[in-house]
């Protein structure tokens, strides 16, 4: 993958070479062939270019055939497409159509709007057309901005290549794959599935119906899921479910993590059920194209880990990964995420302050290079890359910069749970996630943790909560438990109970 437009490029060999192989297992609208898949990719290509040069294309579609075909038809014809979530509220929708101002929306909805709206339904197959080389952006996601309004990151099209071909050999995929496709489309994570499997001649195989969500593991197995991708909670997920019986995915050959810290027991969980599944964690934040590190989490590594999470890997050929102190020195030891290489994203769309803000120019050593400050904590460990915390969620506690990661990790230890650490009006709070301790658990948590924690980190409370709220890229949602602990303080407030031992 060399030219601008590598990924359209790579998509017409594949088809070239492998016509008759299956690109789309479409529980909903049913397998097709590489050859009629791409026969539906040339006619968006077609009718997006008819609309002007280099258009913007917003894709508000479920999973599945036509959403992917849209895609590579905007990549095709030179434009710029941004996918959103169907399930999202429409006043997301509406800002994410106010900041991305696009040219014509892929929908089988109707929306209030003089936009030109395209049902893919009237898509007319094409014969192959022309491949535009275009110096505009690959696609725009759009993620949650710290003010509420989306923010919507750039991706150009050879970050986007460069990203995608490392993908592939990482993981050595093979036109004999069967890849799952389980984030939102909204979600970049969504973007290693989806032209993974469709520059490499591999079938593609979305989750779409609400069972494939809820229970993802029966669809695993069900639908012969070779290589699965997703963010570590969802093998929490599938644990309280009850669907990681002992090798009860025997045809599971690779599974890879992103979006949050990956905890041994998630591994331990999936190998219990797949275990001949090579398993790879990954890192990046969604500026450096969705994730630039890898790495093969080995027995001998969990047996050895001495650290609650798995260590993010080794940078992706092509990306310099570095952390700087607080005077903005190069540490070995600790400090911020700093990423420098071809995946970084051109900037936020239409934002120039916010990218200058976090793109800077700065001197590495090699001379100056263009890199992403991250906001994520990193700590290196033996030579391993470890994520600590975000920069965002550091807290002053009497004085003392505290960590809620580490609270957090000191309870998920003592407590074999997922657990997170929130301030309320100046005070930590632990959140677990599972059924209720009593009184005596509770106690023997908090002394636990006195031998783990400094005196100014100990958490003034544990609480319950029977299973974490979730967002809709699967990621633990922070704010909402935030919001379910203040309520709860207030409600034992109220009755006269608050203590240091809240459950």
């Amino acid at each position: 993958m060399s030219s601008q437009n590598s990924i359209a490029r790579a998509f017409t060999e594949v088809v070239g070479r492998y016509p008759q192989n299956i690109a789309v297992d479409d529980p909903v609208s049913g397998a097709i062939t590489y050859e009629d898949f791409a026969a539906l990719v040339f006619g968006f290509a077609r009718r997006f270019s008819a609309i002007g040069h280099e258009p913007k294309v917003l894709i508000h579609l479920r999973q599945g055939t036509m959403t992917y075909a849209a895609m590579l038809g905007a990549l095709v014809c030179g434009a710029t497409y941004a996918p959103v979530n169907i399930a999202s509220p429409s006043q997301r929708h509406n800002m994410i159509m106010a900041a991305f101002a696009p040219d014509v929306i892929v929908s089988e909805s109707t929306f209030q709007t003089e936009i030109l709206i395209f049902n893919p339904e009237l898509v007319i197959p094409s014969a192959p057309v022309t491949i535009v080389d275009s110096v505009a952006p690959s696609y725009v996601i759009f993620t949650s901005g710290s003010t509420g309004a989306p923010k919507g990151v750039a991706i150009s099209r050879s970050a986007h290549a460069a990203y995608v071909a490392k993908w592939i050999a990482a993981l050595s995929i093979t036109p004999k794959d069967r890849i799952s496709q389980h984030p939102s489309i909204a979600f970049d994570l969504s973007v290693a599935d989806i032209f993974g499997a469709l520059t490499s001649g591999a079938t593609l195989v979305p989750f779409v119906r609400a069972l494939d969500k809820m229970f993802p593991a029966r669809t695993i197995r069900s639908a012969g899921v070779t290589v699965w991708n997703s963010t570590p909670s969802v093998v929490d997920f599938m644990s309280h479910a009850g669907d990681l019986p002992e090798a009860s995915l025997p045809k599971l050959r690779l599974a890879t993590f992103c979006g949050e810290p990956l905890l041994p027991r998630q591994v331990q969980a999936l190998s219990f059920a797949a275990p001949t599944a090579e398993i790879h964690n990954s890192y990046g934040p969604t500026e450096a194209t969705v994730a630039v590190t890898d790495m093969t989490i080995t027995c001998a590594y969990l047996d050895n880990l001495g650290i609650s999470s798995i260590s993010l890997g080794h940078p992706l050929g092509g990306n310099t990964l570095v952390l700087l102190d607080e005077n903005g020195d190069i540490s070995d030891t600790d400090g911020e995420i700093i990423i420098a290489g071809e995946q970084l994203a051109d900037g936020y769309w239409q934002d120039p302050e916010r990218t200058s803000a976090s793109f800077r120019t700065i001197d590495l050593g090699d001379g100056p290079e263009r890199v992403y400050f991250t906001g994520d904590l990193g700590q290196w460990i033996d030579g391993k890359l470890y994520f600590i915390e975000r920069k965002d969620n550091q807290v002053k506690i009497r004085g003392h910069r505290v960590e809620l990661g580490s609270i957090a990790n000191a309870v998920c230890q003592v407590t074999g749970r997922n657990a997170v650490a929130v301030q309320i009006k100046g005070r930590i709070f632990a959140v677990i996630e599972g059924k209720d301790l009593d009184t005596t658990s509770v106690q023997e948590v908090l002394r636990q943790t006195s031998e783990m924690l400094d005196r100014y980190a100990q958490p003034s409370g544990i609480l319950t909560i029977g299973h974490f709220p979730r967002n809709e890229n699967s990621k633990v949602d922070l704010k909402a438990i935030t919001e379910y602990t203040t309520k709860k303080l207030l409600t034992v407030s109220k009755q006269g109970h608050e203590n240091q031992d809240v459950k």
